[in-house]
Parts: structure tokens; sequence; C-alpha cells
């Protein structure tokens, strides 16, 4: 009697087993590796897009908010089919679903925001993945090279190397210092001689700046021709002998962020 209780006992934890904690924890083997199988996705895209172009910072971007949804969409999946693996019908969770959706609401207004922020964030194309930016919404001011962007958070590396998460609606005003093209301003004093003039002198100036943007080490980061505004500025000696010092400013327009 004893091994009869007992064979139905194995029979009956097998049958658990094999309806219940097999599938829960295969459905759980997934949800690990919807994150995994989500970033291996974008890498394998990034690799297959050309970071020189403009575009490609915006489709990063997207295709960050798309694995977000994506992987959200995923899980909710997987809990429907733990839960109706557990016997818990789609109706019957969806009151205490709603309920706890509804006070989760009331405590994910900012996260809400976040989400809003974000979608505005991208289809505007404020920023991309790869442009310089600065943050004067947060309770210091970041700058740095956006590395992530979802739909909920921002990730930017600072010059010093730490990576900041920062949620899209605290972002405040952005300042993308890379967007399309960036503008080289060169300002320095240059001593003015005996017998010089501001003519002779910018004309020096314009030669030193057109052989230094032809230089091979920078001339492919150069997109425009260079301005030359005129003086700026007189600077008096400091110390007798020393020669008088005009301001000049020299713009040139160039790769981003470069």
């Amino acid at each position: 009697m004893t091994f009869v209780d007992f064979e139905y006992f194995f029979y009956q934890l097998w049958g658990v087993v094999v309806d219940h904690i097999i599938p829960l924890i295969a459905l759980l083997l997934m949800a690990i590796l919807v994150p995994r199988l989500g970033r291996l996705a974008i890498k394998v895209i990034e690799d297959r897009l050309d970071e020189e172009e403009e575009s490609t910072k915006a489709r990063l971007a997207l295709l960050g908010a798309l694995i977000y949804v994506l992987q959200i969409v995923a899980y909710f999946i997987l809990i429907v089919l733990a839960l109706s693996n557990l016997g818990v019908p789609p109706l019957g969770a969806a009151v205490p679903a709603t309920i706890a959706s509804a006070a989760i609401g009331f405590g994910a207004q900012t996260i809400i925001g976040d989400f809003l922020a974000g979608f505005f964030i991208i289809s505007e194309r404020q920023f991309g993945v790869g442009d310089y930016v600065s943050f004067d919404g947060t309770a210091t001011a970041i700058e740095g090279t956006v590395v992530a962007l979802t739909l909920r958070a921002t990730k930017v590396r600072t010059p010093s190397g730490e990576v900041v998460m920062i949620p899209n609606g605290s972002a405040g005003v952005v300042t993308n210092f890379s967007q399309d093209w960036s503008r080289a301003v060169v300002n320095f004093d240059v001593p003015v001689r005996s017998g010089e003039n501001l003519d002779h002198i910018q004309k020096i100036i314009e030669d030193t700046s057109n052989s230094a943007v032809n230089d091979p080490s920078i001339s492919e980061d150069v997109a425009g021709d260079i301005e030359i505004l005129p003086a700026t500025s007189l600077t008096a000696p400091t110390a007798a002998g020393q020669p008088w010092k005009v301001n000049f400013r020299i713009l040139v327009v160039v790769n981003p962020a470069r």
C-alpha cells in the first residue's frame, strides 16, 4: 500500500514538474534572455551603420526606443503565459491588474513624463547617440557624449569618464554641440610691432589660417571657409616695453563636435 502511495505521489509530482515547473523555468530563462537579445540586436545593427552619417544618430535613437518597447511587450507576453500556466485566466487577472495599474499610475507620473519627453526627443531629433550635449535642467550642469538613448532615460559619458543616467523628463534645456555641423572659434591676441598696421596683420592671419586648415591632420574635419572677424578689441601693454595687442577672432565650420 505504501509503495502504491509513493508511486502515485511521484506520478503527481512528475506531472507538476512537466506541466508547470519546466514551462515556468523556460519562461524565466526567456525573460533573462530578452535584454541580452536586445543588446545583441543593437550591436549587430550598429555595426551595419555608418557612424560618419548624421542620420545614424537618429536611427540609433529610434532603434533603442523600438528595442525598449519590444522588451516591454515581450515581458507582458511572458507574464500572461506564466499566469495562464498557473491556471489564472486573463479575464480573472484583469480586475486586479486594473487596480494595480491605477495605483502604479498615480505613483508613476514622473516615469510617464520621462516617456513622453523621450518620445519628443527622438521624434524631433533633438539629439542622438554620439552627440556631445549639455543638460541645464539637472541639479548640476552635465555635459558629455550620448552613449545610449531610450524612451525613459539618456545615458551620457562625461569628459572625465563617468556614465550619468538622466531621466528624459529632467533634461531641461539641452545644448547640442554636434548636430549637423559645429563652428570652431579661435580667439588670440596679436602683438602690433612698429610699422605694422591692421591690414598687414590681418593678411598674415589669413595666410596662417589657410595654411593651418590645409594640414592633413585636420583638413578632413573642415567643412567650410575661414571667416576672420575685424579686430574685436585692443589690449594696452601691462609693462614698459611691451607692444599693444589686437584681438582677432577666427571662425570656421567643421564636422560635428570637431
